[in-house]
C-alpha cells in the first residue's frame, strides 16, 4: 500500500511539474511583455504583507482552469450548494462570485459557447501572469469573478456592469478590473463610481477599443485610472482609444494567456483588455507588498515612474497617459523616496513638502510641444504660502508668482516648458501636490484645417504633414481657382494613404455638394484628371487609426478645349 502510494505521489509530482514546465515554456512568450515595463529577470521578488480582493466584471470565469483556481475567491459567509441565501446579500450561493446577467451562481462560460464568452478568463490569465512575475508569495491575492454577459443573449457584450461594481464594493474589494466600457452612462451609475471612491476601492478600466479620441465611463471618471494599449514597438495599438483621460500605458499585443476548458497559454489577447489586466497587476502587487500605501497614491505612482512614450507617438502626444507603466522606477520611488528634479512625463504630480528645509526647482520638459498647461493643486495653500513659476517660450522666460487664489481652481498658461520653485519654507502637508498636465494640440489641426483657397495659373499642394506621417481625424480642404476660361490638370507626385480609408477626393466646383470627379487612397500614384470647370475643390479626410506618408499633388491651368 505504502509503495503504491509513493507511485502515485511521484506520477502526481511528474504532472504537476510537468504542467509547470509547459506554463514556463508558454509564458516565455510574454519576455517581451515583462521587459517593456520594466521587470528585470533577476530583481527581487516583491514580499506581500496583506491580502488584496481584485474583482474581475467581464462576460463568463472558467473556475476550474489549473492555472487560476487557487486564486478565486471564496465567500466564507456562504455555504455553496445549499440553495440558501447565507449571508443576506439577496444572492443564493454565491460562495465564488455571481451572474448578473443570468441572476444565477454560476459564473463559468456556456458549454455551447465557450469561444464567445472567453474574455474574462483570459483577462485573470493575464492578471495572475503579471503576480507571480512580481510576487513570491501569490496566496496573497483573490480573484472575484463577477459576470455580466448573459448565456441566452447573441451578444456577449456586457450590460450589467455596474451592478457588477456595486457587487464588488459589497463585497470590499481593494481593486476592480473592467475590460469594457462605453453604454449608457446616467446618474445612478455614477453614484456607483462614487461609492468606489469614497470606500477607496480603486478602478483600472480599459480605455476602449473605437480608435478614438473618446473619453468613455468608467474609464473617464476622475477616480479611474484609464488604461491605453500599445504594441511592441511601444507605438499606441491600432484599436486603442486615447485623449487626455488617460492615466498610463501599458503592452497589449497578442499576449498569451489561458482559454476555458485548455490547459497551457495557447491563446492571445491584445488591446485594451490586454493592458488593463497587466496595470491590475502591477498595482495589486505594489498595494499587497507596500500596505502603507493608499488606494489615492497609485495614480500618483504610475504617472511619476512611467516611461514617456511620446517619441513613439508623434500624433497621439500626450494622449497615451504619462506613458509606459515602468515597475523598476515605481519600485525606486516607492522605496527610495527619491524624484528627479526634471520632469518629462506629460503629466505628473510635484510634490510641494520637504523632509528638510531647503529649496528645490522641478523642471517640466515633457518629449514634443503643446500649446498650453494645466495646473492643480491637490489641496488648499496654507496660509501665506505661494508657488513661484518660470515659464519659457522660445528664449522668452517670464516669472511669476502663483497665489493660494489663482491655484483654487485649475491655472492654465502658454509654455514650451517651465520651472516650479519651493522656497526654503516647506509646506506642511506630505499630501501636498501640485499636479500639472499638458494640453495636447488637435490632432485635427495639427497640419491643415479649415478651406484654403488657392489662386494662380500652377501650383502645389500637400497634405502639410511635411516628412511627417499626416495626422488622424484630419478634414482639410483646398479651393483651387484658376482664370475662367481654363480647366485644371491635376497628377500627382507623391502618395501614401491607408487604403479605402484615409481619402482624398476631388469634387467638380466650390463645395461638396457637386459631383465627385474622384476618390484616391492607397499606396500608388493616382492617374491624372483634369477639371471640369476653373475651380476644383480638394478634400482630404482621415480617420483615428493608421497614418502614412501623405501627399503631394501638382495643379496646372489648362486651356478649355
Amino acid at each position: 500500500m505504502l509503495k503504491y502510494s509513493l507511485h502515485k505521489a511521484c506520477i502526481c509530482l511528474q504532472a504537476f511539474f510537468g504542467f509547470c514546465n509547459l506554463v514556463a515554456a508558454q509564458t516565455n512568450k510574454n519576455d517581451w511583455v515583462w521587459e517593456q515595463i520594466g521587470i528585470k529577470p533577476d530583481a527581487p521578488l516583491l514580499v506581500p504583507k496583506k491580502e488584496i480582493l481584485i474583482a474581475i466584471i467581464d462576460d463568463a470565469f472558467d473556475l476550474n482552469h489549473p492555472f487560476l483556481k487557487a486564486y478565486y475567491y471564496k465567500n466564507p459567509k456562504e455555504i455553496p450548494g445549499n440553495n440558501i441565501d447565507d449571508d443576506n446579500n439577496g444572492k443564493t450561493d454565491d460562495a465564488i462570485g455571481w451572474d448578473f446577467s443570468d441572476n444565477d451562481a454560476n459564473v463559468n462560460p456556456p458549454m455551447n459557447a465557450i469561444e464567445r464568452f472567453s474574455h474574462g478568463t483570459k483577462v485573470a490569465g493575464i492578471l495572475v501572469q503579471t503576480l507571480q512575475k512580481l510576487c513570491e508569495k501569490n496566496s496573497s491575492f483573490k480573484i472575484l469573478p463577477i459576470k455580466t454577459a448573459s448565456d441566452t443573449r447573441k451578444s456577449n457584450y456586457i450590460i450589467d456592469g455596474y451592478s457588477g461594481i456595486n457587487y464588488a464594493l459589497v463585497q470590499k474589494a481593494d481593486i476592480i478590473i473592467t475590460c469594457w466600457s462605453g453604454g449608457e452612462f446616467d446618474i445612478e451609475r455614477e453614484n456607483i463610481l462614487k461609492k468606489a471612491q469614497s470606500q477607496g476601492t480603486l478602478l483600472i478600466c480599459s480605455a476602449g477599443n473605437f480608435y478614438a479620441d473618446k473619453p468613455l465611463m468608467p474609464a473617464a471618471f476622475p477616480w479611474a485610472i484609464a488604461v491605453a494599449a500599445l504594441d511592441k514597438a511601444k507605438h499606441k495599438y491600432v484599436v486603442s482609444n486615447y485623449g487626455t483621460f488617460i492615466d498610463i500605458s501599458a503592452p497589449s499585443d497578442s499576449i498569451a494567456t489561458v482559454y476555458p476548458l485548455e490547459k497551457g497559454f495557447k491563446h492571445q489577447l491584445s488591446a485594451t483588455s490586454a493592458a488593463t489586466p497587466i496595470v491590475g497587476g502591477v498595482v495589486a502587487a505594489f498595494m499587497a507588498a507596500y500596505p502603507e500605501l493608499e488606494a489615492q497614491d497609485f495614480d500618483r505612482l504610475l504617472k511619476n515612474t512611467a516611461q514617456p512614450i511620446e517619441k513613439y507617438n508623434a500624433l497621439h502626444a500626450g494622449k497615451l497617459g504619462a506613458g509606459l507603466v515602468n515597475v523598476g522606477n515605481l519600485r525606486n520611488y516607492i522605496e527610495t523616496k527619491q524624484l528627479s528634479s526634471r520632469f518629462i512625463q506629460t503629466k505628473a504630480y510635484l510634490p510641494l513638502w520637504q523632509d528638510k528645509t531647503k529649496e528645490l526647482t522641478f523642471n517640466i520638459t515633457p518629449i514634443g510641444k503643446y500649446p498650453t498647461y494645466k495646473l492643480l493643486l491637490s489641496q488648499p495653500l496654507i496660509g501665506k504660502n505661494t508657488i513661484d513659476v518660470s515659464l519659457f517660450n522660445n528664449t522668452q522666460k517670464k516669472d511669476t508668482t502663483l497665489t493660494s487664489t489663482q491655484l483654487s481652481q485649475p491655472y492654465v498658461f502658454q509654455a514650451d516648458s517651465f520651472q516650479v520653485h519651493l522656497a526654503s519654507k516647506p509646506f506642511k502637508g506630505k499630501n501636498t501636490y501640485l499636479y500639472y498636465e499638458a494640453q495636447p494640440i488637435d490632432s485635427s489641426i495639427l497640419y491643415c484645417h479649415d478651406k484654403i483657397l488657392i489662386k494662380g495659373e500652377e501650383g502645389y499642394i500637400e497634405d502639410g504633414s511635411g516628412d511627417e506621417d499626416y495626422a488622424n481625424r484630419c478634414s482639410c480642404k483646398w479651393l483651387i481657382e484658376v482664370p475662367k476660361g481654363k480647366k485644371i490638370k491635376i497628377d500627382f507626385e507623391a502618395f501614401d494613404t491607408e487604403a479605402k480609408t484615409d481619402q482624398v477626393y476631388f469634387f467638380a466646383d466650390d463645395g461638396t455638394e457637386h459631383p465627385i470627379l474622384a476618390i484616391f487612397s492607397g499606396p500608388d500614384i493616382p492617374p491624372v484628371i483634369t477639371s471640369w470647370y476653373n475651380k476644383i475643390l480638394v478634400w482630404f479626410v482621415s480617420n483615428e487609426s493608421k497614418s502614412h506618408k501623405g501627399w503631394r499633388l501638382h495643379y496646372q491651368a489648362i486651356d478649355d478645349k
